[in-house]
């Protein structure tokens, strides 16, 4: 039964590249100078064994030579891009949180400064209410989105 390998893994991509279509078994043992029993559990995801950046990069030189591909390169590239977006993601929530807690501070300061002249009006101070909980709220929010990015950032990508 074939074991299911993520896409763009580096198990999915050692399995092709030990296949038929790529280099074969026997080319990557010589190129590698592993066994094929280390090889195989190297492309089993649930086995221990993991190939060497130096063996990614062999065996990726070899499959230029083979038909012009990079194929661990390629994987690494995706797997790269893919942690990118998330960390991106999270970047971009901090960003609007950002946004929103200066714009509601900067309200807020203005309507507490005129709630605080002698004389201010009663829609002033309820201004000034209305606007510092909106700020407190708009703060709140950004501990959370950035609390989140922070606990994100300590997991390893898929």
């Amino acid at each position: 039964m074939t074991k299911v390998r993520k896409t763009n893994s580096i198990e999915e991509v050692l399995t092709d590249v030990m296949g038929k279509a790529g280099l074969g078994r026997a080319r990557c043992v010589e190129i590698t100078g592993r066994s094929v029993s280390y090889l195989l559990e190297a492309s089993d995801p649930d086995k221990p064994q993991l190939l060497s950046a130096q063996d990614l990069i062999k065996l990726d030189l070899a499959h230029i030579g083979h038909d012009g591909t990079a194929p661990f390169y390629t994987a690494i590239g995706v797997m790269l891009a893919r942690a990118r977006a998330e960390i991106y993601v999270d970047a971009a929530a901090i960003q609007r949180a950002t946004r929103e807690v200066l714009k509601e501070d900067g309200e807020a300061h203005l309507a507490l400064f005129a709630a605080s002249q002698p004389g201010a009006t009663d829609q002033e101070l309820r201004d000034a209410l209305r606007e510092t909980t909106e700020a407190a709220v708009a703060a709140t929010q950004a501990i959370e989105t950035v609390r989140t990015a922070l606990e994100k950032r300590h997991q390893l990508p898929p």
